[in-house]
């Protein structure tokens, strides 16, 4: 969500950067230049109604949409969603917008032998 469209197009670069699909509140939408390459313009969708819509896992509002956004977004049913201040000129952590996930095994659990955690029945 942003106010302005170099705040979005900043938003926009991030996510493509880090292999994320962009997803632009309604409110938004409009900011999207006429110009944009159509395989950029093909990797964003519009929400509608970001209480409803899936799939969100991190969002990116400028400060002049974050007292809109922050309301609508903890409304949500599940799990919080985390959000990323952004501005038109600065860079976005680029490191919040990748997840990295690990599976450990507790071997001790399973007296040394990680095959018995793995079982199934």
């Amino acid at each position: 969500a942003a106010s302005g469209s170099a705040a979005l197009l900043n938003q926009i670069a991030a996510a493509l950067a880090t292999g994320n699909a962009v997803l632009v509140a309604a409110q938004s939408a409009s900011l999207i230049p006429s110009g944009l390459p159509q395989q950029v313009r093909a990797q964003i969708r519009i929400s509608e109604n970001l209480k409803q819509d899936v799939g969100i896992a991190i969002a990116l509002v400028d400060g002049a949409q974050m007292a809109n956004m922050l309301p609508l977004l903890a409304a949500r049913e599940g799990a919080l969603i985390p959000t990323v201040e952004s501005t038109e000129t600065d860079a976005i952590a680029l490191w919040r917008l990748v997840a990295e996930r690990a599976l450990c095994i507790n071997t001790t659990a399973a007296g040394g032998n990680a095959s018995l955690m793995t079982l199934e029945g």
